[in-house]
């Protein structure tokens, strides 16, 4: 899996966005060991670029053995 981009509803005015109900996103991965997921998170605007305000990483390192047995 490279380069996937999801987009999903924008919550206007909240810095603490909370979605109801929450959004889910599948998608299918070939290889499961040794991938890293990372999420960006950006505000909106309207008339000049939107701004990264939190980002995160998740890698399947740690949980590929436990997975595979």
């Amino acid at each position: 899996m490279n380069d996937l981009n999801l987009l999903w509803s924008c919550i206007m005015n909240d810095l603490n966005p909370q979605w109801s109900p929450p959004e889910k996103f599948e998608f299918e991965v070939d290889e499961w060991e040794n991938q890293f997921l990372i999420t960006q998170v950006y505000d909106y605007n309207r008339l000049s670029k939107d701004d990264l305000i939190g980002c995160g990483g998740y890698s399947t390192r740690a949980t590929s053995n436990a997975i595979l047995l």
